[in-house]
């Protein structure tokens, strides 16, 4: 498991036809692999945590999606509890 930020924007006039081949299986849907939080003020903006196996998988996913979407910032996290570990040297 791995975890990614993802700052997103969604083309609005190209929802539609995303949500139609997601739903078909043709492209992969976001809110498989990730929790989604939206912008209250800027419509299409979301912010994600994606949890993926590899950054390769994360890319590939972000690929597809490319035609309805613009990333704005991808940055590898970790959990609070992860990071506590690694600050007590446990890791």
């Amino acid at each position: 498991m791995m975890l990614f930020y993802v700052k997103i924007q969604l083309r609005m006039d190209k929802m539609a036809e995303m949500l139609e081949k997601s739903s078909k299986g043709e492209i992969p849907s976001p809110a498989k692999y990730s929790t989604i939080y939206c912008s209250n003020a800027e419509p299409g903006l979301g912010y994600s945590i994606f949890d993926v196996d590899s950054k390769e998988q994360l890319d590939e996913i972000l690929d597809k999606l490319k035609p309805y979407s613009e990333v704005y910032e991808v940055a590898h996290v970790i959990t609070l509890k992860e990071f506590q570990a690694k600050m007590s040297g446990e890791s």
